[in-house]
């Protein structure tokens, strides 16, 4: 978190994965609220992105990559106010996680 912050600060851009892990099925699963925390400290735009495609190519516990194919879906910049009116969560930085969520899983 510090280094993507410190990024930031310069104006650098960074590729984050907010959901932590790779999933085991494939699913979009729920985004950490650090993604949040690291927009409410930093007043930046954010890109949702969805690649679909790569639980075919590389599934977890698979060595090599598959032949398959990727697609790469790209949102509307969005920034972290308005994030947060359309997640939910229990802090303002679950909220903003899981209004990128959202926004990503709109995404075809």
């Amino acid at each position: 978190m510090g280094a993507a912050g410190g990024l930031l600060a310069l104006g650098r851009h960074i590729v984050w994965f907010p959901e932590g892990r790779r999933a085991p099925d494939g699913a979009l699963g729920p985004f950490q609220p650090g993604i949040g925390a690291l927009l409410l400290q930093h007043d930046v735009p954010v890109v949702p992105v969805r690649i679909a495609g790569s639980f075919a190519a590389l599934p977890p516990g698979r060595a090599w990559p598959r032949f398959a194919p990727i697609s790469v879906h790209f949102g509307a910049p969005c920034r972290a106010v308005d994030l947060v009116a359309t997640g939910k969560g229990d802090s303002e930085a679950a909220r903003i996680a899981d209004g990128l969520r959202r926004a990503v899983a709109e995404l075809n």
